[in-house]
């Protein structure tokens, strides 16, 4: 159940009234001393709560006409932006606010029911002990408002739509006579007491059974929330100061804590991430080696291909050649019937008149390095001259390339990987 209580700060007394779940459960009074500081007469009022009401339960504060200020605002344009409005009703508070010499706290402006503009002030320094108090007694300060607003609220649904209304009331020795329409200022009017003024009060305010009007202003600050538009939420510097501190610490802490797991963290990652790396390039690596050594295998054959055509060629003999030498060195009257020639030697089938000569001029050619007969020498005659056939066979000799006292450098083909 919600519970909240409403305090309010008059000028030589402060009461409260503390609710829970809509129902009055605790009331209180002291008087003002004057010699004590207020957020230490605060304290002690609002330690008196019961335990009902809760640790750290909100206040509202409704402020006396003393030392809280409810007017209107005549000549100040409608601005859209909120911003610029509360920093024109700053620069011009002296303008519409009755200010001792002190510091006030001016809520931003609200259009009344009637197009016209209307701002709450509270003295500075009032405000900050209320917001000490409360500290204090270990209660959370919500709002502060003049204790026509606070009045404003409790008088909200109790007359007719669109009708004006109007409640006077004496507090801080002050006449207070505001006219409202639908819980919206109409016109607010001051002055000083009178003798016998308190016979002439009126109101529209419902007060629970049993509670004294004299906690009229009390209980009508529980009906302010920190969502009202004349709520004053500003606390004071030291407030300020000391949240700030704490946040800055809980930054500090946060970061600190960030730092201590990142610390711990970081260097597996960064491992995690330079063995991922490593594992990247050794892959590449692997592809380059087994294309390095297709290359390889196939730079290997190509050799040995080459080196064969190269074998090869080096032991063929220009047959052109063969025969030109051949004709030079046969005798004369010989004729060369069939020819054969590989790349170890030859035979031949020849008709000479000397067959003998014949053998001994094949013998004799370069490059030829054994020549025999084949079968027996048959004889003829043609006309008056006498021929012999013969078949001769002759082995080649080595070439160059193939004698082993010769080095011959094989092909050889050049890869670069890259």
């Amino acid at each position: 159940m919600t519970s909240r209580i409403g305090l309010a700060v008059q000028q030589n007394e402060l009461r409260a009234v503390g609710v829970k779940g809509g129902r009055v459960v605790w009331v209180s009074c002291v008087s003002r001393s004057g010699t004590v500081p207020l957020r230490d007469e605060i304290a002690d009022l609002l330690k008196g709560r019961p335990a009902t009401l809760g640790k750290g339960v909100r206040v509202s504060v409704a402020v006396g006409p003393s030392e809280a200020q409810l007017r209107p605002i005549p000549g100040m344009p409608h601005v859209r932006a909120k911003r610029d409005q509360d920093a024109m009703l700053s620069q011009s508070a002296e303008r519409f606010f009755v200010n001792a010499g002190g510091r006030l706290r001016i809520s931003s402006p609200v259009v009344s029911s009637g197009n016209e503009l209307w701002a709450a002030a509270v003295e500075d320094a009032v405000l900050s002990e209320i917001v000490k108090g409360s500290l204090i007694a270990g209660a959370r300060f919500e709002c502060a408002v003049p204790s026509a607003v606070a009045r404003l609220r409790l008088s909200a649904g109790t007359g007719e739509s669109g009708v004006v209304v109007q409640s006077v009331w004496l507090e801080d020795d002050i006449s207070l006579r505001l006219e409202h329409c639908d819980s919206s200022p109409v016109r607010m009017r001051r002055e000083r007491a009178e003798g016998g003024h308190e016979q002439a009060l009126k109101s529209v305010w419902l007060l629970p059974e049993g509670l004294e009007p004299t906690f009229t202003g009390a209980f009508a600050a529980t009906r302010v929330q920190g969502s009202d538009a004349f709520a004053i939420r500003e606390h004071t510097s030291d407030v300020i100061a000391r949240r700030r501190a704490r946040t800055r610490m809980r930054l500090l802490s946060g970061i600190l804590a960030a730092s201590i797991v990142l610390a711990a963290v970081a260097p597996a990652g960064i491992a995690t991430h330079r063995a991922a790396r490593a594992r990247m390039t050794l892959a590449g690596m692997r592809g380059r080696q087994r294309a390095l050594v297709r290359a390889q295998h196939d730079l290997a054959k190509a050799t040995i291909a080459i080196n064969a055509v190269n074998s090869f060629a080096a032991s063929q003999r220009p047959v052109t050649l063969m025969l030109g030498e051949l004709a030079l060195a046969l005798p004369e009257s010989t004729a060369i019937t069939t020819l054969r020639l590989d790349t170890l030697g030859g035979s031949l089938s020849v008709i000479s008149p000397h067959a003998a000569g014949t053998l001994d001029a094949l013998s004799g050619l370069h490059g030829v390095g054994r020549a025999l007969l084949v079968g027996p020498v048959t004889r003829e005659i043609t006309g008056t001259m006498e021929l012999e056939h013969a078949a001769l066979r002759f082995v080649l000799s080595r070439p160059p390339s193939e004698d082993p006292s010769v080095a011959v450098a094989p092909a050889r083909l050049a890869v670069l990987s890259p």
